[in-house]
């Protein structure tokens, strides 16, 4: 499974993941349960951004669709390395981010 591939990736680096939805708590509630559900329980903090502003502050934002990215940023607030995907099934690997990692 591609979390727990994730997690063994980032094992012992001196890194933070933390994924930002477009949605309010009670949806990020929710698709915390689909992902338990599916035995996929995130191992990183989801924060919402109910009303866009960190998605729209990174230039993800298409018309009425949001393009789902990764962005490795340093202490200094330095983005290292950046992924957008061009749709919803396109997502780089756990191995894939913590290549780029400091």
């Amino acid at each position: 499974m591609q979390l727990v591939a994730s997690n063994v990736a980032f094992a012992g680096r001196d890194s933070w993941v933390v994924a930002v939805a477009y949605q309010d708590q009670s949806g990020v509630q929710a698709t915390v349960g689909q992902m338990a559900f599916f035995g996929a329980v995130p191992w990183f903090p989801i924060l919402a951004d109910q009303d866009g502003r960190a998605i729209q502050s990174y230039g993800l934002v298409n018309g009425a669709y949001y393009n789902p990215a990764v962005f490795v940023i340093d202490p200094n607030r330095t983005i290292l390395w950046k992924y957008i995907s061009t749709n919803d099934q396109d997502r780089p690997t756990g191995a894939m981010i913590a290549s780029h990692l400091p």
